[in-house]
């Protein structure tokens, strides 16, 4: 670490200082103590508080790896097996062929995403939903998004199961058996489970959402997620977490172990636990994402620091912010060149700016999209960027730091045009084709209704103004709905980009003898979601 790792977080958090700003609070460990804490911004705008050392923050999807931790353990004790079927513990489940805890843990089950679900039930954060809401619209549907195994997909519900398998195991709730076990023992006396965003909680600073060209919106939520990720915490407690993991090898060894597909290809995440690498060094960690709330805590073993980054701010990516901080704070102690720097001296011949546009996959209906920059190429699919650098080893590209493990490879056209882009992702495969300007289609035949018997929701096209419109869920309300954009015959590209409401759909429909039978959805957490046409 360099001499004053201090400064260097000043100088990177300087534009987060503001005292009418949201801010954050940002803490460095070595050999699992605390070197350095800084406080940024503000933790309430609107009643002039800064943040302070001690101050409370959602940490969303850290919450994960407390609950892999407690169900790790459990195995451990022997109370549990990882290999153990989930209808073991939760029989109510109706989705076919076994799925392990193993499974969930590792983001391998296929089981589709429960807050994907519910938003195409019309529902959204907005709108109170507990856990269990969630579980139980999981064992309603026997559709999976993929066989287990087969892909890697991030999805809450793997998590939220798991929360019910702990309390099924132990006999407690989630939050008592996480304070026995944990919580307690480690003195996090700021660390709690807070369902939804009515609970008064003191020390918690205020979710803040920028929008553009005015004063922030709040952050709100009203989804339960219980082990996936409703807890609150500090930095100083999770300075506390990271340092026991360290300290603790027979619960940090299982998570870091990577998770294999069922073809033997390894994926960034083990057991509740991100494992990425960045300029050479190992960074085992997790990220956490709400409504006006990021975070981020992570071990590096290769040079036994940590670091824990907590805001209270939507407008940043956690991921690039770590990273940030370990350029600036590791100095010449990262062993590797930064993979930008690195593709600008071998800059592959195929990231030109000739390549810019989107294109298509006609299997998934997904679109692409792929920006040259410097020998490297941004891409885009579903609302996930990915920095692809040229592979030292071959003649495709990668990301660096990839929560999604994904590769790409460009065929030239014979044409002389843009080329196709084979996209490996995390198990799924596509070829997208360049997509060009599609004609406006006739709507006549696809406007209708279409339901899910087993979510209990209906999707509606109509059509407004020559332009498709696709609303999701039984009762109107105007967030549920969306333009879409047509991308090929029967195909159409939903892209809503609404700070605190982004998300993106490819839509397809499908024909039985020329006539439309059925809409099927898909996102980055549910696969091929059918839904049927019941009118006209």
């Amino acid at each position: 670490m360099i001499a004053d790792p201090a400064a260097a977080l000043d100088r990177i958090f300087a534009p987060w200082s503001a005292p009418d700003a949201p801010g954050a609070s940002v803490a460095l460990l070595k050999g699992g103590e605390v070197v350095v804490h800084r406080c940024y911004g503000a933790a309430s705008i609107e009643h002039g508080l800064p943040t302070a050392p001690d101050g409370r923050f959602h940490v969303a999807s850290i919450t994960k790896t407390f609950c892999a931790a407690a169900l790790v353990r459990l195995a451990n004790e022997g109370r549990v097996s990882l290999d153990d079927a989930i209808r073991a513990h939760v029989p109510e489940l109706r989705t076919p062929g076994p799925i392990s805890l193993r499974r969930l843990l590792s983001m391998t089950s296929g089981l589709r995403d429960s807050g994907e679900v519910m938003r195409l039930r019309g529902v959204w954060y907005r709108q109170p939903r507990t856990m269990q809401d969630q579980i139980d619209l999981l064992c309603a549907q026997s559709g999976m998004s993929f066989p287990t195994g087969e892909r890697f997909i991030y999805t809450n519900v793997n998590f939220m199961l798991a929360t019910r398998v702990i309390e099924r195991v132990t006999g407690m709730g989630f939050e008592a058996h996480l304070r026995q076990a944990f919580l307690d023992p480690l003195g996090m006396t700021d660390t709690l489970l807070r369902e939804d965003d009515e609970l008064v909680v003191p020390r918690l600073a205020t979710p803040y959402v920028p929008q553009p060209g005015g004063p922030p919106t709040l952050g709100r939520w009203a989804f339960g997620f219980g082990g996936a990720g409703s807890m609150v915490s500090s930095v100083a407690d999770l300075a506390r977490w990271l340092a026991f993991l360290r300290a603790t090898p027979d619960l940090l060894g299982p998570m870091r172990e990577r998770a294999m597909l069922n073809d033997g290809t390894p994926v960034n995440y083990g057991l509740g636990l991100q494992i990425r690498r960045w300029r050479g060094l190992t960074v085992l960690g997790h990220g956490g994402s709400l409504p006006g709330w990021r975070a981020y805590a992570a071990l590096v073993p290769d040079r036994d620091m940590g670091l824990v980054l907590l805001t209270n701010r939507d407008d940043v990516d956690p991921d690039t912010k770590v990273r940030e901080i370990l350029d600036a704070v590791l100095g010449g102690e990262i062993p590797d060149p930064h993979p930008h720097a690195a593709a600008a001296i071998r800059a592959h011949p195929a990231a030109v700016p000739a390549i810019d546009g989107l294109y298509f996959d006609q299997g998934s209906g997904e679109v692409l999209r792929l920006q040259a920059k410097e020998g490297r190429i941004e891409g885009e699919k579903l609302g996930i960027v990915h920095q692809f650098t040229p592979d030292a080893h071959g003649d495709g590209f990668a990301d660096a730091w990839p929560l999604m493990p994904a590769r790409l490879r460009l065929e030239p056209a014979a044409d002389g045009g843009r080329p196709t882009a084979h996209l490996w992702y995390a198990g799924q495969t596509g070829a997208y084709a360049p997509l060009e300007t599609v004609a406006s289609p006739d709507l006549a035949d696809l406007v209708g209704t279409y339901a899910n018997a087993e979510l209990r929701s209906e999707v509606v096209i109509s059509n407004r103004g020559g332009q498709m419109h696709v609303h999701y869920g039984p009762a109107f309300h105007g967030a549920s709905g969306a333009p879409a954009i047509a991308v090929a015959p029967d195909v159409f590209w939903v892209r809503v980009t609404t700070p605190g409401l982004r998300y993106e759909h490819a839509v397809r429909f499908r024909r039985d003898g020329g006539r439309v039978t059925a809409v099927v959805i898909s996102s980055d957490r549910v696969k091929d979601v059918p839904f049927d046409r019941v009118s006209p």
